[in-house]
């Protein structure tokens, strides 16, 4: 008998020092379900466990206070949103359909609730469930086997029963407990927070920074000093340098550091090239700093100051600078001031047909070089001719046959040809002149004739 004893003694007070690290029992845990089946009107009520929640044309407090709906569905909608962010204690609302909510209270919790008005119904349903005991942390100081066990039935119970803890509709549909999925991997492949196979964030262990998969193929990085798209240097990238007129922050190839868009003032944007600032978008201009290398195009109404331009059209605009090369354009309606070299210069031609034998205030419109092919009867007369404007050179040339004659400071003041002789000049037949408009005198001058 003593033997038993002594047997029974250890072994008792082992039990007492290793009982159990989980405990559980049986409890009842209460639904009630509430369902809508008329629109509720102002100063209806929903009573639970004490708990009252008013119906109101116009909230004034959100607390205790639900806006009064237009439908049924609106009413459902009203109610679950405003006691899920008043929450009733120790019951979790959850949605069910568009007339019903249910209201799960905790385990052991008595669930009573009634309605003024006759806007639905309450029903109830119990379930018997264990109530567990509350999980230790930090897990290091439970056994191996414990631990390992609650750690895993944690993640499960969350990933099964979320919807009895979380209000779900406030979550995005991105992230739910049916996909998201943390471990420790870190790769394209296999994403450490990963929403789909091969779709999530990590990291790359030894390079500082956060990566973004796609179908195990890395499209995005995070560092300290950039947002990189894709996997390598050729692709964009946001830089975290700060934007100037000669360094860019948007890159359109990573490894290209100089190269993209940056900003040389407030307001404006700067297309940069290699360190140097080629043309700054304003808001209410675009300034070209390079050269503009046009092979084959159109400039129209531009003014461009002190820079060279190559192979265009030029029309209806003011060029001050170097005009280098026009190779098979034209100026047309454009005045050109401080050049310090033009190339090759096609001017603009047209022929008259409509001169009579004595004229004046001719209009041979926005041209350099006209042919008079017909029109007089005979000899003619030229007086003075209209579109006076500094520096503009005009030919005239003489294709009748009948003499041509100008007439020297007769008609319109500044309209008038000063031939120099006082008495005008005359071609024999066909012939050809020259005039150049003076700014100054207001005058045409005659600065050649050829008969």
């Amino acid at each position: 008998m003593k033997k038993t004893f002594a047997f029974l003694i250890p072994l008792l007070i082992l039990v007492l020092i290793f009982k159990p690290e989980r405990t559980g029992f049986a409890a009842d845990r209460v639904t009630m379900t509430l369902t809508i089946t008329n629109v509720p009107t102002d100063g209806n009520t929903f009573t639970l466990n004490s708990d009252v929640r008013t119906w109101a044309d116009g909230v004034v407090d959100p607390g205790v206070q639900i806006e009064e709906p237009a439908s049924i569905g609106a009413a459902t909608t009203n109610l679950f949103l405003q006691i899920a962010a008043n929450p009733i204690s120790r019951v979790v609302p959850r949605w069910v359909s568009t007339n019903e909510v249910e209201f799960i209270g905790a385990t052991a919790l008595a669930m009573s609730g009634s309605l003024s008005g006759s806007w639905g119904s309450i029903t109830y349903s119990t379930n018997s469930v264990v109530q567990l005991t509350s999980i230790r942390i930090p897990m290091s100081g439970l056994s191996n086997s414990i631990r390992t066990n609650d750690a895993t039935q944690l993640v499960s119970g969350l990933n099964s029963y979320a919807q009895n803890q979380f209000v779900a509709s406030l979550l995005p549909d991105e992230i739910n407990a049916s996909t998201l999925n943390v471990s420790t991997a870190s790769s394209a492949s296999d994403p450490a927070i990963a929403f789909d196979a091969g779709t999530g964030i990590y990291t790359t262990g030894g390079t500082p920074g956060v990566y973004f998969s796609v179908s195990s193929n890395q499209v995005a990085q995070i560092d300290a000093g950039s947002i990189i798209q894709g996997a390598t240097t050729a692709k964009a990238e946001i830089s975290a340098s700060t934007p100037s007129g000669t360094v860019p922050s948007i890159l359109p190839r990573a490894s290209y550091s100089t190269t993209g868009i940056g900003a040389s003032a407030t307001d404006t944007l700067t297309l940069i090239a290699g360190g140097v600032a080629g043309v700054d978008i304003g808001s209410t201009n675009v300034v070209v700093n390079t050269w503009v290398d046009v092979s084959s195009g159109y400039i129209d109404g531009v003014t461009v100051t002190n820079s060279t331009i190559k192979g265009s059209t030029l029309t209806t605009g003011t060029y001050s600078g170097t005009i280098g090369l026009l190779d098979g354009g034209n100026m047309s309606n454009t005045s050109v001031s401080n050049v310090v070299h033009i190339g090759k210069i096609i001017l603009t031609t047209t022929s008259s047909t409509s001169l009579a034998n004595s004229n004046s205030d001719v209009n041979f419109g926005d041209v350099n070089t006209v042919v008079i092919r017909s029109g007089p009867s005979g000899s003619f007369t030229i007086n003075s001719i209209v579109g006076a404007e500094d520096g503009r050179f005009l030919r005239l040339i003489n294709k009748t046959g009948h003499n041509m004659t100008l007439s020297d400071l007769t008609g319109t003041s500044t309209n008038q040809i000063d031939t120099f002789n006082g008495a005008g000049h005359t071609t024999t037949g066909n012939g050809a002149v020259s005039l150049i408009y003076d700014g100054t005198d207001s005058k045409w001058l005659l600065i050649s004739i050829r008969d």
